[in-house]
């Protein structure tokens, strides 16, 4: 199975970033056609939320922000996280200097049986407890 990051739906949708704006857009419209599943994590949906409503608040989207997450949610299925994911997170911070965020998201990949996860948030690590981390920006 196969996750993304908070980073990648964003620029996506991200004038300001136009090179990595075509890029995650092509990531997002490759993975459609990936006959390995793509998830949405519950913990990006949330992340999501956060940054786009800043956007939002300084008039720099075109598109609502609640037609943005129904057509992802639309595209990839959503991975509600278990209590697992609130305990491991710790563990993950300790053993692999993670900060929160970023060990969340590990966790939530680990419990969902992840196998990929696309994030440029973690340089220098390829790959944590089973999960591969590709960075679509430097490929």
């Amino acid at each position: 199975m196969i996750a993304v990051d908070t980073n990648i739906f964003v620029y996506s949708v991200d004038a300001a970033e136009p090179a990595r704006r075509a890029k995650a857009a092509q990531l997002l419209a490759d993975l459609q056609k990936d006959p390995e599943p793509t998830i949405l994590l519950w913990q990006v949906l949330v992340e999501i939320g956060a940054v786009l409503s800043r956007k939002g608040a300084k008039g720099q989207l075109s598109v609502p922000i609640e037609a943005l997450v129904s057509a992802w949610l639309g595209l990839f299925k959503l991975q509600l996280p278990s209590q697992a994911v609130a305990l491991d997170v710790w563990r993950l911070i300790d053993l692999h200097q993670l900060s929160y965020f970023d060990a969340l998201i590990i966790s939530a990949c680990i419990d969902s049986g992840v196998s990929k996860l696309y994030s440029e948030d973690l340089p220098g690590k390829p790959a944590i407890e089973g999960v591969q981390i590709i960075d679509p920006f430097t490929t």
